[in-house]
């Protein structure tokens, strides 16, 4: 349904439980090595990828290799894996069924999840 505002008001469950765990969520720290030192700066999950790119200069053509320098690591990948990198590996993001509650590192994996096992015909 259209709205005169353009905001769409047809909501999923799947749409309500990001929103929530969105709201629900604690900066993190980010542990990305600078000199010799820590960041240390509190970032949200969904602003990562920003804040890699404003203050530790991941910039660049999605093939630019980077080593990633949070601490302990040292992987070295294209720019376009890094950001997924730090969510997965660092962060330890998990995307959660609204169905079953069963947990995933990958947004598509879970969403390829719904699909196989609760839309099944």
């Amino acid at each position: 349904m259209a709205y005169p505002n353009g905001y769409n008001y047809s909501w999923t469950e799947q749409d309500i439980q990001q929103l929530v765990d969105n709201a629900a969520q604690q900066p993190h720290t980010c542990a990305w090595v600078v000199g010799n030192a820590c960041c240390g700066l509190p970032v949200f999950r969904h602003m990562f990828p920003t804040h890699l790119r404003d203050y530790h200069g991941i910039t660049g053509s999605d093939r630019t290799q980077f080593q990633c320098r949070w601490v302990g690591c040292g992987a070295v990948m294209n720019k376009e894996s890094i950001n997924r990198h730090v969510m997965e590996m660092h962060l330890q993001t998990r995307h959660t069924c609204p169905f079953c509650r069963e947990n995933f590192s990958r947004r598509h994996t879970l969403n390829s999840h719904i699909r196989s096992k609760h839309y099944t015909q």
